[in-house]
């Protein structure tokens, strides 16, 4: 992640209506970033399977992020 930016705490994920998560269903991927320095930069977040190590990633996700 760009310096402005650190991750806080572990990503967490949110089944879509449920409490509990079902493995293999759809749902959502929480991350949350706290601004630590003014700048720019780029965020760039790659979704991989982690039992393939050196695999090109699925899909990539940027945002510029700007801390003043």
């Amino acid at each position: 992640s760009p310096a402005q930016v650190r991750l806080e705490g572990e990503p967490r994920y949110v089944p879509p209506g449920s409490t509990s998560p079902v493995v293999g269903a759809a749902g959502t991927q929480v991350f949350t970033f706290r601004a630590v320095a003014t700048g720019s930069g780029e965020l760039v977040l790659e979704y991989r399977r982690p039992f393939e190590p050196g695999v090109a990633p699925a899909k990539t996700w940027s945002v510029k992020v700007t801390v003043q």
